[in-house]
C-alpha cells in the first residue's frame, strides 16, 4: 500500500474525508479538533444495527526509516510492535508495523496524539521520516464485519486477533485490517483514498442486504463512548 503524504503542502483546513460523496451534504461539518470536513451527524434513529462508519477524520502518519524503532518509545511510551501487529494508543488510537522499518500511526478518538505525531515529524532526520498520510478509514459494527471478512477478503475471522494489523485484499483493493475490542468487537479498515469509494460501495451493498446503516465520525465516537 502506498502511504505517501499528499497533504504536506496543503493547509489543514483543506482536509476532507474522501468518503464525503457517500453522505448527504447536509451532514457535512467542519471538525475543529481534527481540522477536517467530515460527515458528522447521525442521519438515523436506529441503534444496535449493522453500521458502516466513516472514521477518516482520525489523523494518520507513516513513520519509516532505520531509526524509526528508536523514536517510538521516546515519543509514544510503548515498544515497537512486531510485524503486522499493533498496539492501542490512548482512547482507541493505534500504531501498527506494516514493514521492517515502517509504522502507521493513528490518532485516538480524543485527538490526544496529533500534536505528538507532529513533533515526531519535526524530530525525524536522515534515519527516519514521519509524514501525514491521506488514508481513509472505515469501521464496521455488527454482523456486517464478519460478512465482509468472509465475502470480500477470504480471511478466516477466527484467525484474526486483537493485536493484528494485517494487510489484505478487500474487493480487489489492498487494505490494512485491525480488530477493535471496545465496546464490542468490530473491524476497522485503512484504505487508499483512490480505492476507498469503490471499497465503500462494495461494503455498502452487503450492508444494505443486511438492513444496515451508514454513519459519520461523531456517531462512531458516541458508539465507542
Amino acid at each position: 500500500m502506498n502511504t505517501d503524504n499528499t497533504h504536506s503542502s496543503k493547509p489543514s483546513a483543506s482536509l476532507r474525508s474522501p468518503l464525503l460523496t457517500n453522505f448527504p451534504a447536509k451532514q457535512f461539518e467542519y471538525c475543529t479538533k481534527f481540522s477536517m470536513l467530515i460527515a458528522a451527524k447521525s442521519h438515523s434513529n436506529q441503534q444496535n444495527v449493522n453500521t458502516i462508519y466513516d472514521i477518516s477524520h482520525l489523523p494518520k502518519f507513516v513513520l519509516a526509516g532505520a531509526g524509526a524503532e528508536k523514536l517510538i518509545p521516546q515519543f509514544l511510551d510503548c515498544s515497537p510492535p512486531k510485524m503486522f501487529c499493533g498496539h492501542i494508543l490512548g482512547h482507541q488510537g493505534k500504531i501498527g508495523r506494516i514493514a521492517k522499518n515502517q509504522f502507521l500511526l493513528i490518532d485516538s478518538l480524543t485527538g490526544e496524539f496529533c500534536e505528538i505525531f507532529k513533533k515526531l515529524a519535526e524530530s525525524t532526520n536522515e534515519e527516519a521520516i514521519c509524514l501525514r498520510t491521506d488514508l481513509a478509514e472505515i469501521a464496521l459494527v455488527g454482523e456486517i464485519g464478519s460478512t465482509v471478512i468472509a465475502e470480500l477478503t477470504g480471511l478466516n475471522e477466527a484467525d484474526i486477533g486483537y493485536d493484528d494489523f494485517l494487510p489484505c485484499d478487500l474487493a480487489a483493493a489492498e487494505v490494512f485490517l485491525s480488530l477493535s475490542e471496545l465496546p464490542k468487537p468490530h473491524f476497522r479498515f485503512l484504505v487508499q483514498s483512490s480505492d476507498v469509494n469503490y471499497v465503500f460501495q462494495a461494503i455498502e451493498e452487503i450492508n444494505q442486504r443486511l438492513g444496515g446503516i451508514k454513519e459519520g465520525a461523531l456517531s462512531y465516537q458516541r458508539y465507542i463512548g
